[in-house]
């Protein structure tokens, strides 16, 4: 999606309807409020439904004039027939009301779609507002428990930028892939979920096709088989680009062509034989836990240590309330890669002190091969009195500006300033290029933390002049309070004639092996003897034990080749940890 950063255009007449429109539909509680209330269907009694996932999202800038379809997604089946025109409604002041829009709702993540007409524009530079009533029940006959209002603004311009695969779960030639996993793919923008289906999105083992469903919310897609995928195998996943047939965004561009992808399963020859049994675990946040004086615009984020199930990051099982009394606070969650994000509605009270929960077992998020989250994960920290509007930067890059001899099998990775926005850290906004031809490199890009790894597709070609640009303002990468980096970071670099086969090495820790009189509140790190692929660097890699395992957080910088493990809480005195 093309994103231009423009200045809103509200006269306060649009202002005084928006906000009427807003009290109206949240009975005065604000945008999005919802307290799940019990309702009874066929005598059982049964939690109101909420929604869990918008889009356009809630707050987002520079929404394409060309949107043709507007997504919420909810926690649980609804009844399709009460989602129609007049209980899921868009607002846009000052434009003629869309009567023909049509809404259609799939069972598949619950999601309801309002999709435009063909020839409908959005007016420039205005403030929309998308409601679902009380009028949309659930399958038990139970309603929203109060209207659900979200706004968006849209930009000056129509999108004409297609679609990218922009990530995958599995590499392209990856080996030893578990028989039991799920295959997902990250898409560079939001897609019409109606074009991501068994058609567009299919898996082979040869020539045969393998049966299975295909799932698709926020910005990413899954296909799950039916059964397991056999041993020692090769399997090829393929998306379907151009048209009639392929994928499209939501304002109706293709992708240009197919993105094929190519791996091969376990031999089986492990213990649990070829499937994947380890749960998933959180690995980093976007606000440290025990956090002061964090922005009130702040969104609240986390990593995982893979790729995790989309269908299970909603608002349920990532939860952000007030310390103090417990409200949970409205919002949506977005996901993308390996990092949740949860989007409050509005901005947090000052000097107040949050506690974010992310759900494990029994019945919370877990990874693409089913495994849960073996616990919550919870985390807390304080605001502080004012809003983030300090851009990010670029601090760090694997391959440094001017190097050479860069081996022709690296990836390419950069780190920035502080935690940004994973929907905005895609590879149309990391870009690899040849400097002297200009030819864009294939790639998928991956983010976690502070880090983002571009990924080759192939070996780039050897004694070869390259060009590396993360896109700054106005239509780049952006942090999660919605700041832009003010310009493009452009480096370039050469490689060298041949690939890198040398295993890294570590060269420094602290503390020191045998140290003695370690502070309890220190934190453990290692440095590396070359640069190394920061999303390796995760609490899975990294483990500090003393009489039994430490919880804690694991961070990567790039540009020391540093990485720190922070426990989430002090070490225990006269203890030995290994």
């Amino acid at each position: 999606m093309k994103t231009n950063e423009n200045r809103v255009r509200v006269v306060p007449w649009v202002l005084a309807s928006l906000l009427g429109l807003l009290a109206a539909g949240c009975g005065g509680s604000g945008s999005g409020g919802q307290e799940p209330i019990l309702g009874f269907g066929d005598g059982i009694a049964t939690l109101a439904p909420a929604v869990t996932a918008v889009s356009p999202a809630a707050g987002a800038l520079d929404v394409s004039v060309n949107t043709k379809t507007i997504t919420v997604a909810f926690n649980k089946a609804m009844d399709s027939a009460s989602l129609n025109k007049t209980s899921f409604v868009l607002a846009c002041p000052g434009s003629v009301p869309v009567s023909d829009a049509v809404v259609s709702y799939s069972s598949m993540g619950n999601v309801a779609t309002l999709t435009l007409p063909a020839a409908n524009r959005l007016p420039p530079s205005t403030v929309c507002a998308a409601t679902v009533t009380t009028a949309v029940k659930d399958t038990w006959g139970v309603a929203l428990a109060a209207n659900f209002t979200w706004l968006f603004t849209t930009g000056l311009t129509p999108d004409t930028t297609p679609p990218t695969v922009t990530a995958t779960t599995i590499a392209n030639g990856a080996s030893n892939v578990s028989i039991n996993t799920s295959v997902g793919a990250t898409f560079s923008e939001t897609m019409t979920a109606a074009t991501v289906n068994n058609s567009s999105f299919t898996l082979r083992q040869g020539a045969t096709p393998v049966a299975g469903s295909v799932s698709y919310l926020g910005v990413t897609a899954v296909f799950t088989p039916n059964s397991a995928l056999a041993l020692n195998s090769t399997y090829t996943a393929t998306i379907k680009g151009g048209t009639p047939a392929g994928v499209k965004d939501v304002a109706g561009n293709a992708m240009v062509s197919d993105f094929v992808w190519t791996w091969t399963t376990s031999t089986g020859q492990d213990p649990n034989g070829g499937r994947d049994i380890t749960p998933p675990s959180v690995s980093g946040t976007i606000n440290a836990n025990g956090a002061v004086n964090v922005a009130i615009n702040t969104k609240v984020g986390a990593s995982f240590t893979e790729g995790m199930d989309p269908l299970k990051m909603t608002n349920a099982n990532f939860s952000l309330k007030n310390a103090a009394n417990g409200v949970a606070v409205a919002g949506t969650v977005s996901y993308s890669g390996v990092s949740a994000v949860f989007s409050p509605l509005a901005n947090l009270a000052a000097n107040t002190r949050y506690t974010a929960t992310i759900k494990g077992a029994p019945d919370g998020v877990s990874d693409l091969a089913g495994n849960q989250m073996l616990s919550d994960y919870i985390w807390s920290w304080t605001t502080g009195a004012t809003p983030d509007t300090t851009a990010p930067t670029v601090t760090g890059t694997i391959n440094t500006n001017g190097q050479t001899n860069v081996a022709f099998n690296t990836k390419v990775g950069a780190t920035f300033s502080e935690a940004m926005d994973p929907l905005t850290i895609t590879n149309t906004n990391f870009l690899l290029n040849e400097s002297v031809s200009g030819a864009a490199v294939a790639g998928t890009l991956n983010y976690s933390g502070v880090n983002a790894v571009f990924v080759p597709l192939t070996n780039l070609k050897p004694s070869t002049r390259y060009t590396v640009t993360v896109k700054g303002a106005p239509s780049g990468v952006k942090d999660l309070a919605g700041n832009a980096m003010v310009s493009d970071f452009v480096i370039s670099w050469t490689t060298g004639a041949a690939a890198d086969a040398t295993a890294p090495t570590v060269t420094l820790v602290n503390p020191a092996d045998l140290a003695i009189e370690v502070p309890v509140s220190t934190s453990v790190s290692a440095t590396f003897s070359e640069p190394m692929d920061a999303l390796t660097m995760s609490s899975a890699n990294f483990s500090v034990v003393g009489a039994s395992a430490v919880t804690g957080l694991v961070t990567f910088d790039s540009a020391s080749k540093l990485m720190t493990f922070k426990p989430s809480s002090n070490l225990a005195e006269s203890t030995t940890y290994t």
